[in-house]
């Protein structure tokens, strides 16, 4: 029982690690496609995820 629950927390915190990088993928995106210097870093990490 503990084992699973063990299991479950670092699932969850799994979970909102990756939706918080999802989040400043997002925002740095946004920020930067239409940076003529940045464009192409944005466009690179888009695909990436």
């Amino acid at each position: 029982m503990l084992a699973a629950t063990q299991a479950r927390e670092r699932l969850l915190a799994d979970n909102a690690k990756k939706k918080a990088q999802i989040s400043e993928l997002q925002s740095f995106v946004s920020r930067f496609s239409a940076n003529a210097s940045k464009s192409r870093q944005a466009t690179s990490r888009a695909k990436t995820n």
